[in-house]
């Protein structure tokens, strides 16, 4: 986990800054999360997670509902961006990224 604090002070700027990268030209973190769309499979045991991680989910989902009024698919994708940008590496992803785009 990163030392950055997943969640930033400005949710909002913070996913339309990440949303507005040339993902054509960089790398971007991302989970997958796997779904069996058959219906076939037996129900696999859940696992408890990261509660971090989880509670900054909940958190920023809050946040974004209480400012928008309403919470859709594009901003769980937003949000659970800006949570991968800043949980893989000791520094937010992006920061390689910009990087290398400034170098470019």
């Amino acid at each position: 986990m990163t030392a950055t604090p997943l969640l930033p002070d400005d949710l909002s700027a913070e996913m339309d800054r990440l949303g507005n990268r040339p993902y054509a030209e960089i790398g971007v973190p991302m989970y997958l999360v796997l779904e069996d769309l058959t219906g076939t499979m037996p129900q696999p045991l859940r696992q408890a997670g990261d509660p971090e991680l989880a509670a900054a989910f909940t958190k920023a989902a809050e946040q974004v509902a209480a400012a928008k009024g309403t919470l859709e698919a594009g901003d769980i994708a937003r949000i659970i961006e800006v949570l991968a940008d800043r949980s893989f590496l000791s520094r937010p992803f992006s920061d390689l990224s910009d990087e290398s785009l400034a170098t470019k």
